[in-house]
């Protein structure tokens, strides 16, 4: 059976462990040690560790600047992925809080997996985690727009068999999406596991669909709704928790029907499918249309950067802690990335919070 662990932080510096004793980072004595409760997920969603202060400094410096060069037309979005909660440092709220306010950051899209067990666990710990991680990123819950991963329904009372079980979809709106309808800028497809929020001072459409229910329905929803921008200098960056950063199209359901979409989009043309691909689906974007900047996600466990017909894909790494690269009381605890959009050179900066290297990619406009 999953069993959760007690954990402790150090109020003095966040350092993390368990059980309490002397902290390895700044010696304050055992005393100064709080366990992880309801609160104290509150309280490390607030409060940045100093070993994380210098970093974040010359990183908030790094997306000033690359906003100054993007200039009016251009704007930031963040991205984080894969934070398997009981194997995180849980610091990235606080860190992700701090990036998007100084910067003035309107969104970022967590990618999904949030769970721990990998699908070895009872139901209620994919609401404990769930709850746990809102608490982490309380104080920017209003500006994040997630989506479904292949963990984060899955469970199982089994422990020889993972992926036994599955919430059902009113649980699965109840945990993962109900929270987020509470904010009136999203527009929700029919499930309510797909929606899009929108930037309308920059001119972006931030759209979040569900890799795991890509039927004709969310495929027309995409296609007429979300896509349906009100004018041809907008752009779109899309997010689902498997994208094809890998040219790995088969791990994508409804990936060349996607493509076909998106491709017709930014090309301002028309797609029409077939029905081989198991959906027949029908736009037409002359006359109309926009900028599709790149579509992210995660679930990989890497950083990727493709190219699909065309369009850029990007996945992040996951945020979760990995040894020996991700080291605790260091800056490698966490990852996550801010993307800066140019939209006047076509271009999108991406700088990396914590372990990792930033990265820069060119997009097409017809």
């Amino acid at each position: 059976m999953f069993k959760r662990m007690d954990r402790y932080y150090c109020t003095k510096c966040m350092y993390m462990t368990a059980p309490p004793c002397e902290c390895p980072n700044c010696h304050a004595p055992a005393e100064e040690w709080r366990i992880i409760d309801e609160e104290g997920y509150y309280d490390l969603g607030k409060r940045v560790p100093e070993f994380y202060e210098a970093h974040l400094e010359e990183k908030i410096q790094t997306i000033h600047e690359k906003q100054i060069l993007a200039g009016r037309t251009g704007t930031s979005v963040g991205l984080i992925s894969d934070t398997h909660f009981i194997m995180n440092y849980t610091h990235s709220g606080a860190l992700m809080n701090k990036v998007l306010t100084d910067c003035y950051i309107p969104y970022y899209f967590n990618a999904g997996d949030v769970v721990s067990a990998y699908s070895v666990c009872p139901k209620e710990s994919i609401f404990d985690d769930l709850d746990d991680t809102r608490r982490l990123f309380h104080e920017t819950e209003k500006k994040c727009l997630m989506a479904r991963g292949n963990h984060d329904d899955t469970y199982s009372d089994f422990p020889d068999k993972p992926y036994g079980q599955r919430l059902t979809s009113s649980e699965l709106y109840e945990g993962f999406f109900r929270f987020q309808s509470m904010y009136p800028d999203r527009v929700f497809g029919p499930t309510g596991t797909y929606f899009y929020a929108e930037d309308t001072v920059h001119k972006m459409r931030y759209i979040v669909l569900d890799n795991y229910d890509m039927n004709k329905v969310q495929l027309d929803w995409f296609a007429k709704i979300a896509l349906d921008v009100p004018s041809t200098d907008w752009g779109v960056v899309l997010c689902t928790h498997v994208c094809p950063a890998n040219n790995n199209l088969g791990a994508v359901p409804k990936s060349a029907l996607l493509i076909g979409i998106i491709n017709a989009f930014r090309r301002h043309t028309s797609f029409v499918s077939d029905d081989k691909h198991g959906a027949i689906v029908s736009v037409d974007f002359t006359g109309r249309g926009g900028e599709f900047i790149t579509w992210v996600g995660g679930h990989w466990h890497e950083d990727l950067l493709g190219d699909v017909e065309g369009i850029k894909c990007l996945a992040v790494s996951h945020d979760y802690a990995k040894l020996p690269e991700r080291v605790k009381g260091q800056v490698s605890e966490q990852l996550f990335d801010i993307l800066t959009i140019d939209r006047k050179r076509h271009k999108v900066y991406v700088t990396r919070i914590g372990y990792g290297e930033d990265r820069e990619f060119n997009y097409e406009v017809f």
